[in-house]
């Protein structure tokens, strides 16, 4: 909290300043959702504008059971304390229908890439086709709109 503090009172109101968390560390005994769900209410009560839900990757003796969205239930869990900060979602979220449906179900307030944007800087492009939606690219983009995927991009 000391951390979050000296930030939050080192820039001004109009930065964002959020935290990423792991919500579990998969060890019997060690850090774990319970933990975590009271640590979003204290940030959420000093002014934290985002956290950001993640998990693992600090323990040798970790045993994590690796699959599509595994870590979403973190984040629906931490999101269902009803914070006024936003809950972002990660954890093997390569599909654009998976990510959608995780922001339908109420299980996040947004979904973070991290391996998929690396494979394809375009994702969220991909992801626009295939929802039959459309983004706002930066205008010297405009001519590479591909022709099977017409209408994806929407001039400012």
């Amino acid at each position: 909290m000391e951390v979050f503090d000296a930030v939050r009172a080192a820039v001004s109101d109009k930065v964002s300043v959020g935290v990423r968390i792991s919500a579990t560390d998969w060890v019997d005994g060690g850090w774990d959702l319970v933990q975590s769900e009271a640590l979003a209410q204290i940030l959420d009560a000093r002014g934290c504008n985002f956290l950001h839900v993640s998990s693992g990757g600090l323990d040798e003796r970790q045993k994590i059971s690796v699959g599509p969205g595994y870590q979403v239930p973190f984040a629906a869990a931490i999101k269902a304390k009803k914070l006024r900060m936003p809950v972002i979602a990660v954890g093997l979220i390569t599909e654009p229908e998976q990510a959608e449906s995780i922001l339908r179900h109420n299980q996040a307030d947004a979904i973070a890439l991290a391996r998929g944007i690396l494979y394809d800087p375009r994702w969220p492009w991909h992801a626009a086709a295939a929802l039959g939606d459309s983004v706002v690219p930066s205008p010297q983009y405009l001519r590479c709109e591909p022709r099977e995927a017409r209408n994806v991009f929407r001039p400012r």
